[in-house]
């Protein structure tokens, strides 16, 4: 009828100003995602992401070189790295992929090699900054990453922004963001396969969308 027209118009027109499209059944009342033709939600636009991400840059980055001398497992995670750009011969109990990332880093950007020294002790002439610049900028995606998750399962604005605020401001992320470990490479990419995982919500099944995010995750 033209009042269930109207009302399903309504919905539907009230679904897109949120940023998730839906469908109505009209023989159960329940509203479902519906799948849509490789068009990315609006809040994937929202400014909030800028801002989160700018605010996330700053403070992983913010006197990034402080301090000057080597934190913790430093010791060990530029020197497993650093291992990679020698091709030398070393047995990684992790998984290689941040361990790889850091090793290209070192390979383009960082020139002499790497001696094990003690935690404390200063990096002398070693360019430890772009190192720990490189995990930087993966715990800094990872606040936005975060928002958008949140926003992929459904929960409100204010909801996405205190999930993506505890990010921001936990100290112990920012403390291994800014440190050369794997941790930050680690929850980035856990996070990009979460998003790209409930991305598959929004696109038709086996199309060449569907396919492509199913391959990345």
């Amino acid at each position: 009828t033209i009042m269930e027209r109207s009302g399903q118009s309504s919905r539907r027109r009230k679904a897109e100003t949120a940023g998730v499209p839906e469908s109505h059944n009209a023989r159960t009342g329940r509203r479902s995602i519906q799948a849509s033709n490789w068009k990315l939600p609006s809040f994937f636009f929202d400014k909030w992401v800028l801002i989160l991400t700018v605010l996330s840059f700053l403070t992983r980055f913010f006197n990034l070189s402080h301090p000057y001398g080597i934190l913790f497992d430093e010791r060990y995670f530029v020197q497993f790295a650093m291992c990679y750009v020698t091709r030398e011969h070393f047995f990684d109990i992790h998984p290689p992929l941040a361990k790889l990332i850091l090793g290209l880093v070192g390979w383009i950007a960082v020139e002499g090699g790497y001696s094990v020294a003690n935690v404390d002790d200063d990096y002398q002439d070693f360019l430890y900054v772009i190192l720990r610049a490189t995990c930087a900028t993966f715990g800094a995606l990872l606040v936005p990453l975060v928002y958008i998750s949140a926003r992929l399962l459904n929960l409100t604005h204010i909801g996405a922004l205190f999930a993506a605020w505890l990010t921001l401001a936990d100290n112990l992320l920012v403390i291994e963001s800014r440190s050369i470990l794997t941790d930050p490479i680690l929850l980035f990419f856990d996070f990009l396969s979460l998003c790209l995982s409930l991305g598959l919500v929004w696109q038709k099944p086996f199309t060449p969308q569907w396919s492509l995010l199913t391959s990345y995750y």
